[in-house]
């Protein structure tokens, strides 16, 4: 026998009932996710500024509460999103946010940028509270250009004698993005003593330059060689360098060069030298009418020698 409904029971459409089980049986499961983006992803210069954006989205079946965004990524602006305070978000529902970062000379100096965003929300199941989370990542890639400049001039630059001073200069200028550690100019010539502005080891940001003089004095060996033979390097670590490891430093060389009179006394013998060749070229020319002369002259006299020394040699 079927038991009596009531006037509610009478009253309900017919399926009503049916559906109000399935709800109350369906996923209580909450879950949320989270995407990052970078614009622009790659950056080479100071004052580029990248906009970060962020969308959280419920993919749960549960409500979310104090959902909240957050990203710990230094010199990032405050995030701004289009629901004020701790946001509400019903299934399928998204929080949308943004944020920026102005490139800096230390970004730069840094390389490549890669952090993580976090986003959390709050959920309750019959009074049981309980939270989500999901993070994401952006990647932005840095140019690094390390580069160093060097203009270099010696005075005079025409022909020298020994014992005159030649007067080099140097401008080292750090053409990169990037800042520039331990900087400085040397030189082959160990008698040439560079003074630098700043001194020498210094830092130099992009466009920032060191200057370095210097006096050498032409050596008698300089003399001998016909010239001076200087070469000037500017040499610097790179961001993140090994100070140990001089290949991976950024460097640029110019090599001024300077002749030299030679001494008097070589260039005396190499017209003797000069001379005498010539001299004996004659001589053995004996095929010429002049050649034959010479040759007949010199046999007298060696001769008229030989005689005069057989009659000294009696004599005693």
């Amino acid at each position: 026998m079927q038991a009596p409904q009531s006037e509610a029971e009478a009253a309900e459409p017919e399926g009503v009932g049916a559906r109000v089980q399935a709800q109350a049986e369906g996923p209580t499961e909450a879950g949320i996710s989270l995407t990052k983006t970078a614009s622009p992803s790659r950056v080479s210069k100071v004052g580029q500024v990248i906009t970060y954006r962020f969308v959280a989205t419920n993919t749960g079946a549960l409500d979310l509460t104090n959902v909240a965004i957050s990203d710990e990524l230094e010199g990032l602006s405050e995030l701004s999103c289009d629901q004020s305070g701790a946001a509400t978000l019903a299934p399928e529902q998204a929080l949308r946010c943004s944020a920026t970062l102005t490139v800096t000379q230390e970004v730069l100096d840094f390389g490549d940028i890669d952090n993580f965003a976090t986003v959390f929300g709050e959920y309750d199941i019959e009074g049981q509270g309980d939270y989500v989370g999901a993070n994401a990542a952006a990647h932005v890639s840095v140019v690094q250009q390390s580069s160093i400049g060097l203009k270099a001039t010696v005075a005079p630059s025409g022909k020298a004698d020994r014992g005159d001073r030649l007067r080099y200069a140097a401008t080292a200028t750090n053409t990169g993005n990037v800042t520039l550690t331990s900087a400085r100019i040397t030189s082959n010539l160990q008698a040439l003593d560079l003074t630098c502005q700043p001194a020498a080891r210094t830092t130099l940001a992009p466009g920032a330059s060191m200057s370095c003089s210097g006096v050498y004095r032409v050596s008698r060996a300089d003399a001998s060689r016909g010239r001076v033979s200087a070469t000037l390097t500017a040499r610097a670590e790179q961001p993140y360098g090994d100070p140990g490891d001089s290949s991976d430093d950024v460097t640029n060389s110019r090599t001024l060069r300077v002749a030299v009179t030679k001494p008097a006394s070589s260039s005396h013998e190499n017209s003797d030298a000069a001379s005498s060749g010539a001299s004996g070229s004659d001589l053995a020319d004996s095929g010429s009418p002049q050649g034959s002369l010479l040759v007949g002259l010199f046999g007298a006299v060696l001769t008229a020698f030989g005689i005069g020394l057989i009659r000294r040699g009696r004599r005693r």
